[in-house]
């Protein structure tokens, strides 16, 4: 029984969401996302992960490079943290976001959920905010596919 019960966790996590990205390469997460953004990380609250739910993170957008966010809002996202990435207050990063159904099942308490989880933890230098377009990115991401996962990149 306690193997089933490890089963459908893993099975929920994977789930609608996740399971569409986890064949994709890394340049295929521009095309599937919905929004991509420069952000600071306000907050990330893990409390839901201990029953295997997932993380949550406030940001504030800086830089909208795909999608219908605005510049300045903040955003409400989840991912898995069963396969990160790991988001903690302060960082400067890059989110490629899918929007959520309205009634899912595990990304209950958010609008948006990562699609970048288990893939790649996208950071970004102040300096490379501006020169950050879909193209540069998706150059960026190509570029990473190289590196076996877990990754951890910075895009200057």
């Amino acid at each position: 029984m306690p193997l089933l019960r490890l089963l459908l966790s893993i099975a929920t996590v994977i789930g609608p969401l996740s399971a569409q990205t986890a064949a994709a390469g890394l340049g295929d997460l521009v095309a599937k996302a919905d929004t991509i953004a420069v952000v600071d990380i306000l907050s990330a609250d893990y409390s839901a992960t201990a029953a295997d739910g997932p993380m949550y993170a406030e940001a504030k957008v800086l830089k909208v490079i795909k999608g219908k966010v605005r510049a300045t809002q903040r955003i409400r996202f989840g991912a898995s943290a069963w396969v990160g990435p790991a988001f903690q207050a302060g960082e400067r990063r890059i989110v490629l976001l899918e929007a959520v159904p309205a009634g899912h099942d595990y990304y209950r308490k958010a609008r948006w959920a990562s699609l970048e989880a288990g893939k790649i933890d996208l950071f970004i230098a102040d300096k490379a905010i501006e020169k950050c377009t879909t193209g540069a990115l998706l150059e960026f991401l190509k570029r990473q596919e190289a590196t076996p996962p877990p990754r951890k990149a910075e895009f200057q």
